[in-house]
Order: C-alpha cells, then structure tokens, then sequence
C-alpha cells in the first residue's frame, strides 16, 4: 500500500537508528566546538595539570578529589591516610580521573579528556530527548532543536562543560540522570517488552553512575525508591477497589526494573563501606551536617566555615542553643522539630536568594546578588520553566506518561527540597534543578501522548 505521508516517512527513518547516530555525533561535535569558545577562562587553561587545577580553586570538592586521584594513580587505590576521602565523597570521579592521570601522566592536561567524556554524556542525553519527541509525533526540526534549550543559558556551559565544572565532576552525575529519566520515558514507547525492560535496565545503571560520582544522588535514589513505592501501593489500592487501575504493567515493570538495578549496582560499594565500618552507608557527609549545624556561629566563622552560616547550616544551634556543641543527629532532628516553622521561613528566604544567584567562578557557595537585568532574567526564566512543567505534568495526569513523568520529577523536586531545607545552601546546589526542570519541560512538548497498549 502506498505511503502518501511523507512527513511521517520522514519522522520514522529520523527516529532510526542512523539518525540517532547522526545526531549524536552532530551534538558531540557542536560541544566540542563551541565550548573552549565560551567556558575558557585565564584562572583555568584547558590544559591545567590536576594539581595546579587543584591549587587554582578554592573550593574544596576539586581539591579532594585531585588527592584521591592521584593517590589512586599511585598506589592502585586509596592509601590509608585518605581514607577520609572515600568517607566522604564516593569514589566515581576519583577514579575516572585516578585513569585519565595514569594515561596522559601528571602533568598531562587533565581537563581535555574529561572534556571529551562530558561532551559524550551531554550528546547521549540530548539524542535520547530528540527520540522521545520524535516517538511523541513531534517534527524532526523541533526534535532536533529541543536538546539544545538546555544550552541556551551559560549556566549550562558553565557547569556541565567549563573547567571549573568539570573539576566538581557533577557534570557526570547530572548527565547520568538526564539520561536515566529519558531512558524510563522512551521504555514506555518501546515497540516490544524486551526493548522496555533494556531501556529500565540501562536507566538503573545510569542513576547508580550518578550516584557513584556525587553522593547527592543517592539521596534522589531513595526518594526515588519512595517515589516507586508509592506507584506500586497506589495501583494496588486502585485494583482492589475499581478493579482497574490507570497504571499500566508496562509502567510498573519500568520502575520496578529501574529501582532494582540501581540498588544491586550501588550494592557493591555499601558492602565495601559496611566491611571497613560496619554500616552499609553510601557516604558518611551527613555526620558533618549535623556537627555543622550544631556549631556555634562564631566558631564556625572562626574556622573559614562562614559560607555554612551564609547558606544556613548552623539553625540548629541558632535555633535551639541548648543544642550548641552536640554532634548527635538526634539533636539536629529535635531542633527541627521544635522549630520547624521558624526554620523553614529563614531557609524559604535563603532559596530565593541562592536561586538568583548568577553562576559564576567566585560565586560557587555564595548567594550573590546578579549584577544585571539579563542575570536576573535568566534566573526568573529558570522558574518559569520549572512551573511551566509542573503546570504541564498536571495537563497530562490522565495520559499513560503520566506516572513515569511525575515519579521522575516529584521525587526530584522533593528530594532537593529536603535538602534545602535541612542542608546548608550554596549556589551550586540550585543547579541541577534548573538544568533538570529545561529537559523536563522539553520532554513535556509531545502533541500526542503515548499509545494506550503501551501504558
């Protein structure tokens, strides 16, 4: 039968696999280009050796990891007096530059390969939205300009792909993620099962990885885990009293899988954290939250600790100074408790502070004021988006999509709200979720929806 509908021929060999491919290589090659144009900066040449890129920030992350990096490239592994750093931070992105050490030397320009690596991460991503748009009946223009909306902030640049960026690693992790999310979305579109239970299995693997290059992910993995729980217990309670439910098998399968695969993959490093310490943790950070938040302010400014009292890490002791001076998560936890209302007001005014901040090399933990109107703007749009997508998750509650979109993003915006409510604030920290809330509203433009048979 002849095919009249050119369009939709056209669509079908775009969302092929040669035209993933092509794709993928023509966004590898669009980053590779135009970031040394837009990301160098004097303070961090692109061909920095670790240590030098170490000493030329202030910041303490980069630092940490250059040591455990070089000790691994020394020694195989971790020697025991850094230890420390592995209690701390896991061990992903120590290891990946502990390799790129062992092959360029130390004195071997550090910064080029990771390049290259973040580049991939970001063209995976980008392909994998171009798929989904193109599986949701979107035309092949606006498929392929799409993964771009991201780039269209410096904020992007500047912490996916800059040198500064790259020195934190969380490129990896939020790449990682991006790929995750959109992985579970194109499992729901997949034409046979075995292809949905791939793109779960992958999506497991990518949200271990994240977590293994920055320990904040594993916090968005239990809030995914309760996320996904209440998926199950929702859909059960709908069958046993309409004898349906709007959750579909597909869709369970996808989180099942998903959740499954993460916790086996991260399985590994509790088991070697619960060999050295008897406790299956994934980092120990959260020992010197509460220690922080315990401290008195004076002492914590004394200690060049005053970006923790600028991004309110010290309200328990502020709040409660009876408390001063405790390092017992009970006492962190009452202090909340018997002060919530008052905490989260001084927290709620901090966001909006942090949230305008512009990203910049100085300004990494602080909450400092945009120094002009398209700053500001683009920090104001950054919101708009992330409401605009809320707004348009709602507008599809009724589609098959819906369970997978809104597992993904309310245990996003849930986790990071926990945490800045409880953690100490800095600019950085508001990120990720503004990287997140573009992808996710781009994921968001599909004039038709998933097929029910599919759900």
């Amino acid at each position: 039968m002849l095919n009249l509908d050119k369009g939709a021929e056209f669509r079908t060999t775009s969302a092929g696999p040669r035209g993933a491919w092509i794709a993928f290589a023509a966004y590898f090659a669009a980053l590779l280009v135009l970031t040394p144009l837009i990301s160098s900066t004097p303070q961090f040449p692109w061909g920095t050796p670790l240590m030098a890129l170490a000493r030329a920030t202030s910041f303490g992350d980069p630092v940490s990891f250059a040591t455990g990096a070089l000790d691994i490239a020394r020694h195989g592994w971790i020697t025991p007096e850094n230890q420390w750093l592995i209690r701390l931070w896991p061990p992903g992105f120590m290891v990946l530059e502990s390799v790129v050490v062992r092959l360029l030397g130390e004195d071997g320009p550090v910064l080029l390969p990771l390049l290259v690596l973040s580049a991939l991460g970001c063209a995976t991503w980008m392909t994998l939205l171009r798929q989904y748009l193109l599986r949701s009946g979107n035309g092949p223009r606006l498929a392929a300009l799409a993964p771009l909306l991201p780039f269209a902030f410096p904020l992007s640049w500047f912490f996916l792909l800059s040198p500064l960026g790259l020195a934190f690693g969380e490129t990896f992790s939020i790449s990682l993620y991006l790929t995750a999310f959109l992985l579970v979305l194109l499992g729901l579109r997949a034409g046979a099962w075995w292809k949905a239970v791939l793109a779960a299995v992958l999506a497991g693997l990518a949200v271990a990885g994240a977590a293994y290059f920055r320990s904040q992910f594993e916090l968005l993995v239990l809030f995914l885990t309760l996320g996904g729980g209440a998926i199950f217990v929702f859909a059960t309670l709908a069958f046993l009293f309409r004898r349906k439910t709007f959750v579909g098998a597909r869709t369970l399968v996808i989180v099942a899988v998903t959740l499954v695969v993460t916790h086996a993959a991260m399985a590994p490093w509790r088991y070697h954290n619960f060999l050295h310490t008897q406790e299956p943790r994934w980092v120990y950070t959260s020992a010197v939250v509460f220690e922080n938040a315990l401290t008195p302010e004076a002492r914590l400014n004394s200690l060049g600790a005053g970006f923790i009292v600028a991004g309110g890490g010290h309200l328990a002791c502020k709040l409660e100074p009876a408390y001063c001076g405790q390092k017992d998560e009970v006492h962190f936890y009452g202090a909340f408790r018997k002060n919530m209302g008052e905490w989260l007001a001084y927290k709620a005014q901090l966001v909006a502070k942090f949230w305008m901040a512009p990203p910049k090399h100085g300004a990494l933990s602080s909450a400092d004021v945009p120094s002009s109107v398209l700053q500001k703007a683009l920090n104001l749009a950054f919101l708009a988006i992330l409401l605009a997508g809320l707004w348009r998750l709602w507008a599809i509650r009724r589609e098959p999509e819906f369970p997978l979109q809104a597992w993904v993003q309310l245990s996003t915006y849930g986790c990071l709200l926990a945490v800045y409510a409880l953690v100490h604030l800095e600019a950085r920290y508001f990120y990720l979720p503004k990287i997140f809330s573009v992808v996710a509203v781009a994921s968001l433009m599909s004039p038709r929806r998933a097929g029910s048979s599919h759900a």
